[in-house]
């Protein structure tokens, strides 16, 4: 019966085809070329014009007057920019493989998707709205209005109504005082597609109303029944009544399809300038200083910035840092790493020890461990960007990112594993990198070793130690050399990256009494889901779970008066679940188990829930404690300082404080008109930079650059912090998109493939 129902699928596909090409060729449907170059053209502009008017000028919301001009000015100049262009690259397009369109199409929908999701705009307008008392009968009633609340969420004062003849205002609502009171009017500036709510009362003596927004009408009945308060809502529409929703839906539309143009133009870029040979480019000698006179320039920078940062801003300790304290301290008592706390690995003990050792209770051991690891970082994101583009120019910039960076300094003050986790995550990368080109027991080692530091530092960094060994088992299937003895080295050295992890987990089963590189994940999980999402309006607890029960339990019975919020983190109620009688394991598990339950109850919501995680963590964050700075002469402190693990910091030199906070005070315009815009691009450039033919140079980085970012942030809360080791990658692919246009202008001013 399948076989049969098949082949009468085929058969039925194989007709239709048959008459689509019958149609096709009997009405000349297929047009010629420059028809089809003109259509396209205007549908692009088109799409562009009404995507960026409705983002920056709010296009839907103008009079129909400058509407009008926007569309007559815009899209036939952007329309003929386009068609020239097409003229220009239509046959390489043409010439590109099915495969490749294949592989960009279906993801590029998915990316446009989601970044239409993301910007959307809801268009705003000036409404209307009128409310009428009815005649008839009931007409000596009286109406009550108790509430009129508009988008997004205005409540209305009285006072603000206007024509109010006939009406009274008593205690915060109106009334009729007579049976020929006038309509209410209100007009309003707001989105549309949004519910206007209203509130009356409804009893035997109210009078029924006739509500008008928008040119559309609602009838009210008010009058009988027992005494209540009645919720009306009605949306808002467009202009002459158009409904919203259709608006909307024109507005994603075009939305959609400029976010899709622009990737798909971007990707031409790439696929152009990659046809395109570039010898002409690269042979030529490079007009730029030496690898060693770039470096000093870079590091002579990095050191002037760090320098003034240092003396400027004291070492703060902030809630997090004793248990990145605690282990070097405990070390220097007891000559062992028990001292180390279970949520912590022993990464930021190795690099604090020495700073103890020679410094004592002075911050500045730490702090110049911090910033020297900040300065280091600006030479192994050069040796990158040397690695990944082989031009001095690319390299010395890519080294400026890390200079430039503002985290590079706001967390080489804090008492933090960012910095540290940072330069070796960038460690790590160059590493690989050298491992794929050269395949030999140094470089292979140095990655193993390197990755095996990075995850005692911060366990979420075994996945840069699954990465590696990915792409090492992708380069020995696919180069079949010597694929035995390749093969047994990787074995050799994953044994000896594993030594230092198990010896961990197995002083933790001895100290902590769980086997693990930390007990910290389930914590995070329930920060990330359950905290995150209840602070964010998400009801997203599973009441049912078993171990949210457990826990509403212990915090019930211990509930403290003081340092709980609303939603109390995981670290709030982990001492709460302790006093109850659970041992740590069981407190930890408890938390872990609450999330997870709570995350399987609803997938929809836990959905929207990653897409508000999503949206909120690509936000640059600045708070008073990471912009703080020695107090000037007759200030107070922002902050005290702590005295538990350091003597009191005092300011070297108090005459470059002015300069550092002029600094500080400028963060958040850079934040939000070029750092965070900047990211967002070089994200969708490391996204189509997975189509880059020199697969194996390019997708490790890619590869370590997401983990690093989107991994933190789908565990644990959303927050830019977290995503830093892989944003000081991500910034590098500004250059690869300067490479990409390099090509693809040399091939418009010469078509001709080289």
């Amino acid at each position: 019966m399948f076989i049969i129902l098949s082949r009468a699928t085929l058969k039925l596909y194989q007709d239709l085809s048959n008459s689509i090409c019958k149609f096709v060729k009997m009405y000349n449907f297929k047009m010629d070329l420059k028809r089809q170059k003109t259509f396209i053209a205007i549908f692009v502009s088109l799409s562009f014009v009404l995507g960026i008017s409705q983002h920056f000028l709010n296009f839907w919301g103008l009079n129909f007057l400058n509407e009008t001009l926007i569309l007559l000015f815009s899209v036939p100049v952007l329309t003929f920019l386009i068609w020239l262009l097409l003229n220009r690259i239509w046959n390489i397009c043409v010439a590109i493989p099915k495969k490749r369109w294949m592989l960009f199409f279906f993801p590029a929908l998915i990316a446009a998707s989601i970044l239409t999701w993301y910007f959307f705009i809801t268009p705003s307008i000036w409404h209307k709205i009128e409310i009428i008392p009815a005649a008839g009968n009931n007409s000596a009633g009286t109406v009550e209005l108790h509430e009129l609340k508009t988008p997004p969420g205005r409540v209305v004062k009285p006072s603000n109504l206007e024509g109010t003849g006939g009406w009274v205002a008593e205690g915060g609502l109106l009334r009729t005082v007579s049976a020929n009171s006038m309509p209410i009017e209100y007009s309003f500036f707001g989105p549309v597609n949004e519910p206007v709510n209203l509130l009356f009362l409804h009893s035997p003596d109210s009078r029924d109303v006739t509500i008008i927004l928008d040119g559309k009408k609602l009838e009210v009945e008010l009058h009988g029944g027992d005494v209540s308060l009645k919720s009306v809502e009605i949306t808002t529409s467009y202009k002459m009544g158009i409904p919203g929703g259709l608006i909307i839906f024109i507005i994603a539309a075009a939305d959609f399809f400029a976010f899709f143009f622009f990737i798909l133009f971007i990707w031409l870029i790439q696929e152009i300038a990659q046809q395109v040979s570039t010898e002409k480019i690269t042979a030529k000698a490079e007009f730029f200083p030496s690898h060693r006179v770039s470096m000093i320039i870079l590091l002579a920078f990095a050191i002037g910035l760090h320098a003034i940062n240092a003396l400027t801003s004291p070492l703060i300790v902030a809630s997090d840092s004793p248990s990145y304290l605690q282990g070097a301290i405990h070390w220097l008592q007891y000559f062992n790493l028990d001292g180390v706390p279970a949520a912590r690995g022993p990464g930021t003990t190795f690099l604090f020890i020495p700073a103890f050792l020679l410094f004592g209770r002075n911050p500045w051991g730490v702090k110049l461990v911090l910033h020297l690891l900040a300065i280091a970082a600006v030479l192994v994101l050069y040796r990158l960007g040397w690695q990944l583009f082989k031009r001095r120019s690319f390299a010395f910039f890519s080294g400026l990112i890390v200079v430039l960076m503002p985290e590079m300094y706001l967390y080489s003050n804090i008492v933090m594993s960012d910095v540290p986790n940072i330069f070796f995550v960038l460690v790590c990368c160059i590493l690989l990198i050298s491992t794929i080109e050269i395949f030999s027991w140094k470089n292979l080692l140095a990655f193993m070793l390197a990755g095996s530091f990075a995850v005692l530092l911060r366990p979420e960094n075994v996945t840069l130690l699954v990465i590696g060994i990915g792409f090492f088992l992708i380069k020995i299937v696919l180069e079949k050399q010597d694929a035995a003895k390749q093969l047994q080295m990787l074995g050799v050295a994953v044994l000896l990256a594993l030594i230092p992890l198990v010896y961990w987990s197995a002083h933790n089963n001895r100290v902590h009494g769980f086997f693990g590189l930390s007990n910290y994940a389930d914590e995070v999980l329930y920060d990330g889901w359950i905290y995150f999402g209840e602070a964010s309006g998400f009801q997203i607890t599973d009441p049912n779970s078993i171990a949210v029960q457990k826990i509403a339990e212990a915090f019930k019975a211990y509930d403290k008066p003081v340092g709980y919020t609303l939603v109390p983190t995981g670290w709030e109620l982990y001492p709460t679940l302790l006093e109850y009688g659970y041992n740590e394991q069981q407190a930890i598990k408890l938390l872990g188990d609450a999330a997870k339950d709570s995350i399987r109850k609803d997938p929809q919501l836990s959905m929207n829930l990653y897409l508000l995680k999503l949206k909120k963590a690509f936000v640059p964050e600045r708070t008073t404690l990471m912009t703080s700075t020695f107090p000037l002469a007759g200030e107070k402190p922002r902050r005290q300082q702590d005295t538990k693990y350091f003597d009191s910091e005092g300011a070297v030199s108090t005459s470059l404080i002015p300069l550092q906070r002029k600094a500080y005070d400028w963060l958040p315009e850079f934040n939000r008109y070029i750092y965070r815009p900047l990211v967002l691009f070089c994200l969708t450039i490391a996204l189509l930079a997975m189509y880059q033919k020199n697969f194996l140079l390019w997708m490790p980085v890619i590869a370590i650059t997401l983990s690093r970012m989107f991994i933190p942030i789908t565990i644990g809360i959303a927050s830019w912090h977290y995503m830093l080791a892989g944003i000081a990658i991500l910034l590098m692919f500004i250059f690869l998109a300067i490479e990409n246009m390099r090509g693809f202008l040399a091939f418009l001013f010469n078509p001709k493939p080289e």
